[in-house]
């Protein structure tokens, strides 16, 4: 089976990426590879690089402009606003993810995830199992909890995403990136996890056992920001995003909110207290902002237990 380019575009691409020269070329060829009977569209947000990432696209996007779309830039979007810009430009029914320092590993990748979803219509996202590799690109552990297909739902996914964001291929329709956009506010670090509920707020999830993909863990990542920050940032950071999701989902799934927001509550206290920085005054100042926490602590240890 070979790539179909011909007639619309079935699945798109969202490929942003910022001073990614190391590795773009084997992000691009790991979608190039891939083998399906639907036509593929291939969009990159390429972020005012400043080392060799954009000459490294143009050369791609002038090879094979009918799979390849570039969207340059000569100013910085920052990730938020150059993730929103790269996935408007988006004409896919389904939308898979790729950063520019990953890459996928599997030709037929894309067409099982496809086939997924078309085969059952109430599955909002398909995600797979991903190898998590350090900059000398040694296996430092696999992304992925089960070890066959599984299907996933909004409250399987609170506690811990079940796949890796390059991972994911999910249902252009069933995203409201305006919602995305108010409830992030410019997180960076919360896209994946929040994008993944919000598409589970609408169906269920669907895991696959293969290992598709590569995610690499360096200095210049997403993941190794995260690390430099405190934990308490970003418990904070998480704190933020779920008081914004909650007015967007289903009832059923707000009760889980809520009860997850007691749970980060109470994870943000112990970690103050280790600091020796809690105190009445920053117990009250998070009850103000988060009065659902003072009802939801019974709840959070019936529904969330052991992770209490």
């Amino acid at each position: 089976m070979r790539q179909n380019n011909t007639g619309k575009v079935v699945v798109s691409i969202c490929m942003i990426t910022y001073n990614h020269a190391k590795y773009i070329v084997e992000a691009i060829e790991g979608v190039l590879m891939q083998k399906t009977d639907f036509r593929i569209q291939l969009v990159i947000g390429e972020d005012s690089s400043p080392d060799d990432t954009r000459e490294i696209c143009e050369t791609y996007a002038a090879k094979y402009p009918d799979i390849i779309r570039l969207l340059p830039s000569d100013r910085r979007y920052g990730m938020i606003n150059n993730f929103f810009r790269t996935i408007d430009a988006c004409d896919g029914d389904y939308i898979a993810i790729c950063d520019g320092d990953d890459y996928w590993n599997d030709p037929y990748k894309l067409q099982k995830q496809v086939d997924v979803l078309h085969t059952s219509p109430d599955i909002s996202v398909c995600v797979h199992a991903t190898k998590m590799v350090n900059e000398k690109g040694q296996l430092v552990r696999t992304i992925g909890d089960y070890d066959k297909e599984t299907y996933y739902s909004f409250k399987d996914n609170i506690i811990s995403g079940n796949g890796a964001t390059s991972s994911m291929l999910f249902r252009m329709k069933v995203l409201d990136k305006h919602q995305l956009g108010d409830i992030l506010k410019n997180k960076a670090h919360q896209v994946d996890w929040s994008l993944d509920l919000l598409l589970l707020d609408k169906g269920r999830g669907c895991y696959l056992p293969d290992i598709m993909g590569v995610y690499r863990k360096h200095s210049g990542g997403v993941t190794s920001d995260r690390a430099n920050n405190d934990a308490i940032s970003v418990l904070n950071n998480r704190l933020f995003v779920v008081n914004n999701l909650k007015q967007y989902v289903s009832r059923k799934h707000r009760k889980y909110l809520n009860s997850f927001l007691g749970l980060l509550l109470l994870k943000s206290s112990k970690i103050n207290k280790e600091k020796r920085t809690w105190n009445l005054i920053s117990g009250a100042m998070y009850l103000l902002r988060y009065p659902h926490f003072l009802f939801n602590i019974s709840k959070v240890k019936r529904r969330f237990n052991p992770f209490v």
